[in-house]
């Protein structure tokens, strides 16, 4: 008998068609191009249309560029007609696109609270709307939502991304209790400072300090959090709903 070495060797996509927001950078991408190497068939979307056509097209023909605005349900409609036009209805959904803002209170303007509800929780309330038909005629679907340790804790000057990142619990828990009799999990996974672009918004000391606190002495790497969605995607994770999984390093421990 062959133990597996890797993660990732357990883990098998194959036959699964997904849709990934928020998909031209970061963990978008690189869960993209993680889940197309395990065998899935891929849509990316993104606003960024230039560099989310790159990617995608850097897949191969397991992979799909759709533009995407995650707030606007009609866009939504196209990106499930057509991604079920071309390689078949989705089964897994991974709501990643998102936006993070660091603003003290009484600054905030209502326009920038309403911006942060509208994409990071409206967006992925939206996805999962659009994808339930498709998973519902199938009877299997996962769907992977992208909260953040914000979304367990207060930060300073964080009110509108943890508020939207505690939504997006809410959303998976309530979501996971309505679906599963159609065969469809919905499970959470709350990152902490993953080596994104949004994480350079920090300074080197700040970012210094925070890997100091931290049990394992390192920031975070998107390949970690690609590797949890891979697995709640997979049929690994079949009994697997309404939970959050938090991938952090040890930072709320």
């Amino acid at each position: 008998m062959t133990v597996p070495t890797t993660p990732t060797q357990i883990i098998d996509l194959s036959g699964r068609v997904a849709i990934i927001t928020g998909a031209a950078n970061g963990m978008g991408r690189v869960t993209a191009e993680l889940f197309v190497s395990l065998g899935a068939k891929v849509t990316l979307t993104d606003i960024d249309s230039d560099t989310g056509t790159k990617a995608a097209d850097a897949l191969g023909d397991d992979a799909i560029f759709i533009p995407l605005d995650v707030s606007d349900p009609e866009a939504w409609n196209r990106v499930v007609e057509k991604t079920t036009h071309t390689f078949g209805p989705p089964t897994v959904l991974v709501n990643n696109a998102g936006i993070f803002g660091q603003q003290e209170l009484l600054n905030i303007a209502p326009e920038e609270f309403f911006r942060h509800i509208k994409i990071n929780l409206y967006g992925p309330f939206l996805g999962t709307q659009a994808v339930l038909p498709s998973m519902k005629k199938t009877r299997k679907g996962s769907i992977v939502n992208i909260s953040s340790v914000s979304g367990i804790g207060g930060f300073a000057d964080q009110t509108p991304y943890a508020v939207s990142k505690w939504g997006v619990r809410g959303l998976t828990k309530t979501t996971a209790r309505d679906l599963g009799k159609y065969g469809v999990r919905v499970n959470c996974i709350l990152p902490g400072l993953i080596d994104t672009d949004m994480a350079r918004i920090n300074t080197p000391e700040t970012i210094a300090a925070y890997i100091d606190s931290l049990p394992v002495g390192q920031i975070g790497a998107p390949e970690d959090v690609a590797r949890m969605s891979a697995f709640l995607a997979s049929d690994a994770a079949c009994f697997v709903t309404g939970t959050d999984i938090v991938v952090d390093g040890g930072q709320t421990v």
